[in-house]
C-alpha cells in the first residue's frame, strides 16, 4: 500500500475560455494501492476528500507519471474538461 495525498483546486475561467488552475490545497492523505485501477483511483479521490461519490461517474482520469517513482492521477469533468483535483503518491 502507498499513501496518497488529495489536492483540491481554486480554478478561474470558464468551458468557452478555458480553465487555469489558480492555486491548490491539500486534502487528506490516505492509503491506497501504488499502481490503482481507474476504480481504486476514483476510490482514493473519494477517501481523500477530492471527489464525492455521487458525481463520480462524471469525472475524467489522466494518470500522470512524473520524475521515476512519482505519480499523479488528475481528474477533471468529462462534460467540460473542469479540472477538479488530483491524488499523488507520496511513496514509491
Amino acid at each position: 500500500m502507498s499513501k496518497w495525498t488529495g489536492l483540491t483546486y481554486d480554478v478561474w475561467g470558464n468551458a468557452e475560455d478555458g480553465y487555469e488552475v489558480n492555486n491548490t490545497f491539500k486534502a487528506r492523505t490516505v492509503e491506497g494501492p501504488a499502481e490503482p485501477t481507474d476504480l481504486q483511483a476514483i476510490e482514493i479521490g473519494q477517501d481523500a476528500g477530492v471527489l464525492t461519490r455521487e458525481k463520480s461517474a462524471a469525472y475524467l482520469l489522466k494518470h500522470l507519471d512524473l520524475d521515476g517513482d512519482d505519480m499523479r492521477v488528475e481528474f477533471e469533468d468529462k462534460k467540460d474538461s473542469f479540472p477538479v483535483g488530483s491524488i499523488v503518491r507520496e511513496d514509491a
